[in-house]
C-alpha cells in the first residue's frame, strides 16, 4: 500500500473523529478543492482553493448536512492519483434526505506528499431536491434583508420568484453566488452593477446575473420596485437567514460583518481584495 493510500486512509479516519486540523496539515497551501464543480450554491459543495476555503468546506457541511452513512469503498492506487468509491447518506438541516448514493472522491498528490487536488464525483441534483425541501417553507413569507423588503413568491423548485421593494440607497455590496438571478423593473430606478458594468433598471427594463458573476445593485429614487427570478433554491433561504439575523435598514460598517457572516453560511462570495 502507497504512502498515498495510507494518508487518504488517514484523513477519512480523522474526518471520522472531526479532526479537521490534521487533515488540513496534509493539504498543500494552495490546494485546488473541489474547483471545477458545477457550482449549486450549496456552501459545502463550493468550488475554491486554499486551507481557508477547505475549512470553510468543513464548516459548512457540519453545519448543513447531518451524514448518517459515510463508507468508503476499495481504494484504487494510481500513485499520484488515487481514487476513492464510497457510499454517502443524510439529511439537509431543517430540508429533505440524501438518500444513500454512491460517489467517489478523487485525491490528487504533490511531490511532497500533500493534497494539491480533491474533487467530489457525485450527483448534484440529489443535494439540490434536499434543499429545495428547506425552501419551500418560506413561500408567501415577506423578507426585511438589509432594509429592502422581499416577498417570495415561488421558492423550493426549480427557480425562485421574489417581489423586492426598497428605498434609496438600499442594496447589497458587491458579491457572488452559485445561482443566476434576473431582475425585471416595475417602478422606481435601480443603479445595477454587473461584472463591473454600471447601468440602471428603469421600470419595464431586464437585467441578467449569470451564475458566479459579481454584481451589486443600489436603489437611486426615493423608492423602487422590481421582481428578482433565480435559479434553484437557495435564495430564498439565505434571505430568510438574513431576515432573521441582521437588523433592518441599509448595510453600513456596523451590519456588514453580520450579512458577510450570513453570506457565508449560504456560499455568497464577496470579491478578493484587490
Amino acid at each position: 500500500m502507497s504512502d498515498n493510500v495510507s494518508t487518504v486512509m488517514e484523513i477519512y479516519a480523522a474526518f471520522g473523529r472531526g479532526d479537521v486540523a490534521w487533515i488540513l496539515d496534509q493539504l498543500a497551501d494552495d490546494v485546488s478543492w473541489d474547483e471545477h464543480l458545477r457550482d449549486t450554491g450549496l456552501p459545502y459543495l463550493a468550488p475554491g482553493r486554499g486551507k481557508d476555503h477547505v475549512l470553510g468546506f468543513f464548516g459548512h457541511l457540519a453545519a448543513n448536512f447531518q451524514i448518517d452513512r459515510f463508507e468508503p469503498g476499495p481504494i484504487c492506487d494510481g500513485g499520484d492519483a488515487v481514487t476513492v468509491p464510497l457510499t454517502v447518506g443524510g439529511r439537509i438541516v431543517d430540508g429533505g434526505d440524501v438518500p444513500p448514493n454512491r460517489e467517489a472522491h478523487e485525491w490528487v498528490f504533490d511531490a511532497a506528499g500533500r493534497v494539491a487536488e480533491f474533487r467530489h464525483i457525485l450527483d448534484l441534483a440529489l443535494h439540490e431536491r434536499a434543499v429545495a425541501e428547506r425552501s419551500i417553507v418560506h413561500e408567501g413569507h415577506t423578507f426585511d434583508a438589509a432594509g429592502l423588503a422581499i416577498e417570495v413568491l415561488q421558492a423550493g423548485r426549480g427557480f425562485e420568484a421574489f417581489r423586492t421593494a426598497g428605498a434609496i440607497d438600499c442594496g447589497p455590496p458587491p458579491h457572488a453566488h452559485g445561482w443566476s438571478e434576473s431582475y425585471y423593473g416595475l417602478d422606481g430606478s435601480v443603479e445595477m452593477t454587473i461584472d463591473g458594468v454600471t447601468s440602471t433598471l428603469s421600470p419595464g427594463d431586464f437585467a441578467m446575473v449569470p451564475a458566479g458573476t459579481t454584481h451589486s445593485f443600489r436603489i437611486s429614487s426615493p423608492t423602487a420596485t422590481f421582481l428578482v427570478m433565480s435559479s434553484g433554491a437557495g435564495a430564498a433561504a439565505f434571505f430568510a437567514d438574513l431576515d432573521a439575523n441582521v437588523p433592518s435598514g441599509p448595510i453600513d460598517e456596523h451590519v456588514l460583518p453580520k450579512v458577510i457572516e450570513v453570506m457565508q453560511r449560504h456560499g455568497v462570495r464577496l470579491p478578493a481584495p484587490a
